[in-house]
C-alpha cells in the first residue's frame, strides 16, 4: 500500500509537510524545494510527474523493473539513480531497490516496490527532521543525506552477517562433526550477492 509523504524546504530553510503530490509540486515553484518521498507507489502517481516536472518515462519504467542494475543516468532536467539497501535478518540477505531523481529544485525517492512490508527508507524522516540544517541547502544535500542514510544500513547488514559468519567458524572449529555445509555454502551466495551489487554501485 503506497505511503508516499511530501515535503517542502523553503528558501528560508523551514521545512513541513504537504498534504499531496499536486501542492507539492506547486510548493517547488514557490522557492526553496521539495522532497516527494514515495514508498510503493502506483506507476500512475510516478507517471504523473512525467509531465508535471518533466521526469522521463523510460526512468519511470525502470522504478518497477527488477532486473535494473545500478546505475546513473543524466537527463535535461534531472539525474536518474538506482542504488540498493541492504537488510539482514532471520539468516536471510534483503536487496531493496532505491529510486531516485534529482533535479534543480526536487529530490524524488522511491522504495519499497520490491520490498514486501520491509520501508528501507523508515526512518530517514526523523534523521532529517533533526539534520535539516543541512538539507536546507538543497536537493543535493538532501540526496546525501539519503545515499548516507543507506550506507550506514548496508554497514548494519554486513556486521550482521559478519557476526553469522564468525559464529559458525567457532562452530567448526568445537563440534565439527555436527557442522552443516549447508550454512557456509548460505553465507557465500549472501557474499556473493553483495560483491555483486557494491561492485555497480562502485561506478555511481
Amino acid at each position: 500500500m503506497s505511503e508516499s509523504k511530501f515535503y517542502h524546504f523553503t528558501s528560508t530553510g523551514l521545512f513541513y509537510g504537504v498534504a499531496s503530490l499536486d501542492e507539492a509540486v506547486e510548493a517547488s515553484k514557490e522557492g526553496g524545494f521539495v522532497w516527494f518521498n514515495f514508498y510503493q507507489p502506483s506507476k500512475e502517481e510516478l507517471s504523473a510527474l512525467i509531465d508535471k516536472i518533466r521526469i522521463h518515462r523510460l526512468s519511470v519504467e525502470d522504478c518497477f523493473n527488477d532486473k535494473q542494475v545500478h546505475n546513473i543516468e543524466y537527463f535535461q532536467s534531472n539525474t536518474f539513480i538506482i542504488f540498493n539497501a541492504f537488510t539482514y535478518a532471520e539468516k536471510t540477505l534483503f536487496i531493496d531497490e532505491i529510486n531516485l531523481f534529482i533535479g534543480k529544485n526536487y529530490l524524488i525517492t522511491v522504495s519499497g516496490h520490491n520490498s514486501g512490508t520491509r520501508k528501507p527508507l523508515e526512518g530517514i524522516t526523523e534523521v532529517i527532521e533533526n539534520g535539516h540544517s543541512n538539507a536546507k541547502d538543497g536537493p543535493d544535500f538532501l540526496m546525501h543525506m539519503v545515499l548516507d542514510y543507506l550506507v550506514d544500513k548496508k554497514y548494519k547488514a554486513f556486521d550482521d552477517l559478519e557476526d553469522e559468519l564468525e559464529e559458525a567458524e567457532d562452530f567448526l572449529i568445537d563440534n565439527v562433526e555436527k557442522f552443516q555445509p549447508g550454512q557456509v555454502i548460505r553465507i557465500r551466495k549472501h557474499l556473493l550477492v553483495l560483491r555483486k551489487s557494491l561492485y555497480y554501485e562502485r561506478e555511481i
